[in-house]
């Protein structure tokens, strides 16, 4: 006895594999059912059917799916076959005797995640702007704790993420979770890359500035100067590794001025140019938090005095040269006439540390300034 049938069977398979997805098929020929579903290993048998010309053809999976390939095998070799992709069809005319075997494959969309992470976390009204490269939407915005989801995703490489640094922040990182960069993400079927970007806010130095009188009054006209404390960061003593920036501060008639838009991080402040009749106040080390602002730094200038030794001859009132020596430096007083407009008499009438009855020789002195 001649048969004249065939058989077709219909495959499914999916990446991932195991999906629960559901995909609906079409079919042309005769074929009964006409229509039916598949999940991920699932077949449908056309068994004892005669030969002839038939289609099946898959519903457009997307946007969960895409269909990546499409194979029939006839087991014979006689059958003609005749499959499209960008259809989802496939087209078999079947001879009698033969068994065609017809694979559908679908491959996942993925997904990614870009979430926004701020330093300090308190921070929630900071918008964040971002561009994207093969995305949809090309732009948006996030505050902390916020994220940004692009479903259905084609796998693959070469989706991009950009933030705009907002004035006052620092991008610190940039990561996704499946190690690609922000500027090359990779997406594989059926699973979502979550990309991290976290920001830390610039922080504020405050300053004082004073001198050292009991009555400490603020001093206007001091300019600081900011170094990056380099390692190694004892915070003991500025070193030749610490290098300046460009950020500086000039006090105020109170004596106050901040730093602002500093990075966090460890720093010195420098007094780079000092008050009139002051010294420079030594170097202060610093730790700037994201965010904060300071304690003040106290600089305390210590006042400069002047200490004018003159020697006269009490017979006539003259000013007498001499060698004076004070904190071991030695100079010489001033002679007759020295004193310019002033007379000598007039300089050597005056009081205050007089000390009268002196001879020549050395007299040991002790000059103390109080506070």
């Amino acid at each position: 006895m001649i048969s004249n049938c065939g058989e077709i069977r219909i495959h499914k398979m999916t990446d991932p594999s195991g999906s629960p997805s559901t995909f609906s098929y079409t079919t042309t020929g005769g074929l009964t059912p006409s229509s039916f579903s598949l999940s991920d290993g699932q077949t449908r048998d056309y068994a004892s059917i005669q030969a002839g010309i038939y289609s099946v053809t898959e519903l457009d999976p997307t946007p969960a799916f895409d269909l990546v390939d499409l194979s029939c095998v006839s087991a014979t070799g006689q059958s003609g076959i005749n499959t499209s992709v960008a259809q989802r069809t496939a087209t078999i005319g079947l001879v009698a005797g033969d068994v065609v075997d017809c694979t559908y494959s679908n491959r996942q969309r993925g997904a990614i995640v870009i979430k926004k992470v701020t330093d300090p976390a308190t921070d929630t009204t900071t918008s964040f702007p971002f561009t994207t490269g093969g995305l949809s939407p090309a732009s948006f915005s996030l505050n902390n704790g916020g994220q940004q989801t692009f479903s259905n995703i084609v796998p693959g490489s070469g989706y991009s993420v950009a933030e705009q640094v907002p004035a006052g922040w620092n991008l610190t990182s940039a990561t996704c979770d499946n190690g690609s960069p922000v500027t090359n993400i990779s997406v594989t079927a059926g699973h979502t890359t979550t990309c991290t970007f976290r920001d830390q806010a610039n922080g504020s130095i405050a300053i004082h500035k004073a001198d050292d009188a009991r009555s400490a009054k603020g001093l206007a006209g001091a300019v600081f100067t900011l170094y990056v404390d380099n390692p190694p960061t004892d915070g003991t003593v500025r070193g030749p590794e610490d290098t300046a920036t460009t950020k500086t501060c000039t006090t105020d008639i109170n004596g106050n001025c901040t730093i602002t838009d500093v990075a966090p991080g460890q720093y010195w402040v420098v007094e780079t140019t000092g008050v009139p009749g002051y010294d420079l106040a030594a170097d202060q080390n610093v730790v700037v938090q994201p965010g904060q602002t300071t304690q003040p730094l106290n600089f305390v200038d210590p006042r400069k005095f002047t200490v004018i030794t003159l020697v006269c001859t009490e017979s006539d009132s003259k000013l007498y040269p001499s060698d004076i020596t004070v904190d071991g430096e030695h100079k010489t007083s001033l002679a007759t006439g020295g004193g310019g407009s002033i007379s000598d008499a007039n300089l050597c009438a005056l009081g205050g540390a007089r000390y009268t009855g002196k001879h020549v020789g050395d007299h040991p002195a002790d000059v103390n300034i109080p506070q």
